[in-house]
């Protein structure tokens, strides 16, 4: 009985070793896809007027800090990142993020004249895109 259960965790044990245990290369586009959803946030929020220009320059400006870090680091070791800097890169994305979601959701806003002359020139570009498809 208690060799079953023995049996039974090793079998557990591996298989969430194999699930977590990441190429270098879903390692590396990880990091990316994060990098890539939170200027894509931040994006959405200057189109929206949720961020005025200052606050998404500063979010910006912290963003190319981590960009310019991570490549640094990936440069020192052969392309990848160590196990410590993807916690290190990780915690700071985190950061950035709570950064963005208080930023777009305080009580600045940008002015509605400029908002809605975004909406507008974003809703154009749809549009476009839109024919340019079909």
């Amino acid at each position: 009985m208690k060799s079953k259960f023995f049996i039974a965790m090793a079998m557990f044990c591996g298989s969430v070793v194999a699930t977590h245990a990441q190429n270098p290369e879903q390692a590396r586009s990880e990091v990316n896809q994060r990098m890539e959803n939170q200027h894509d946030r931040i994006k959405q929020g200057e189109r929206s007027g949720e961020l005025t220009k200052k606050e998404a320059t500063h979010i910006k400006k912290k963003e190319m800090a981590i960009h310019h870090q991570v490549a640094k680091e990936r440069a020192a070791h052969g392309g990848e990142l160590t196990r410590a800097e993807k916690v290190h890169v990780n915690k700071e994305l985190n950061r950035e993020s709570k950064t963005i979601y208080a930023k777009k959701h305080n009580d600045v806003v940008r002015h509605k004249a400029v908002v809605k002359h975004k909406m507008e020139e974003h809703k154009m570009i749809e549009h476009k895109m839109e024919e340019h498809k079909g």
